[in-house]
């Protein structure tokens, strides 16, 4: 089934409008989660795509004058965008431990299957589908466990 494009939006929206104050910043808080999840593959990938180009890019003897130059030129920024990636790479990740660490204990109250839900969607930054799939329910069933799971733990979060 296809939803509008803003229907994700308006659900959201329509979530956060309930929330309290703690619910808010929860809310936040596992949105920055995942989004950090995600951005993190994202930098994983781009340093594979990188590397990998790297490697293939062999010094060829060439016949014209200062060719050779601009091949380690071209070499040379390569490992600068790399090393600029694999720092960023390390503050994304050092970012999303501290944010697991301040998650954990909330999701520790939540049921087993909730707290699967709740961390393939933030954690493994999966979709729905997939979530679905290894949890054996509708797609429907799991955003609405993942929904309750989000409520409760907004109710028990104390700031």
């Amino acid at each position: 089934m296809r939803r509008a494009i803003g229907s994700d939006r308006k659900q959201k929206s329509q979530a956060f409008a309930n929330l309290t104050l703690g619910g808010v910043i929860m809310f936040h808080l596992l949105e920055s989660v995942r989004v950090d999840t995600i951005k993190i593959h994202n930098l994983q990938e781009r340093i594979a795509r990188l590397r990998s180009a790297m490697e293939r890019m062999t010094p060829l003897p060439s016949t014209r004058p200062g060719a050779s130059w601009i091949e380690h030129d071209k070499l040379a920024a390569k490992m600068a965008k790399l090393d600029e990636l694999e720092r960023e790479l390390r503050t994304r990740i050092i970012s999303l431990e501290e944010k697991l660490r301040r998650v954990e204990p909330i999701l520790e109250n939540l049921p087993p299957k909730q707290r699967a839900i709740v961390h393939m969607r933030l954690v493994e930054a999966l979709p729905w589908r997939q979530i679905s799939r290894r949890v054996n329910y509708s797609e429907r069933h799991a955003r609405r466990l993942y929904r309750w799971a989000e409520k409760k733990m907004s109710e028990n979060v104390r700031f």
